[in-house]
């Protein structure tokens, strides 16, 4: 005959489980965290962030290896609530950057071209600009009414990139 556990067994063995699933979640999620603070990136890193700031505030930076690479990404809040990610390497380079800026901040072919994609009761919900390997593009998300949203992505003569339903 099988004994069964006493009940004060029963609740070490469940805090026990609970106690290692909890440490199993946390290891998950600070393994899935790339994160890092600023001091401990390279000064050339420190440097760029600091150049690129405007004033605003280092929401947060995330090493990552890209192509045996190590890149730094890096988030920043700028003020009027806009948002500026920037990749950069360990000597400080940045690759690439994508920025909030208002519709009337792109270039003029740019606001006209997205524009002309917005179907009545639609309206120009977000522009990015990124610059990445020396060429500027502008990222618009337009909202549709009734309708699947559009993001379309132009360059700054205001030809049309790509464009799909989002």
């Amino acid at each position: 005959m099988k004994k069964s556990p006493t009940p004060n067994a029963k609740a070490k063995t469940a805090l026990l489980l609970t106690t290692l699933m909890g440490t199993v979640f946390l290891g998950v999620a600070q393994a899935d965290t790339n994160e890092v603070p600023l001091n401990s990136c390279p000064a050339p890193v420190q440097a760029a962030i600091e150049s690129n700031k405007q004033g605003g505030k280092l929401n947060e930076i995330k090493l990552l290896t890209v192509e045996g690479r190590q890149l730094y990404v890096v988030d920043l809040d700028l003020a009027g609530k806009r948002d500026l990610k920037l990749h950069v390497t360990a000597d400080g380079s940045v690759v690439k950057s994508r920025e909030d800026v208002s519709l009337s901040q792109a270039p003029v072919a740019v606001k006209s071209a997205a524009e002309a994609l917005v179907p009545t009761g639609g309206h120009i919900e977000d522009v990015e600009k990124e610059v990445s390997g020396g060429k500027t593009t502008y990222v618009v998300e337009i909202d549709v009414k009734n309708g699947a949203d559009i993001k379309a992505v132009f360059a700054e003569d205001g030809t049309v990139i790509s464009k799909r339903a989002d």
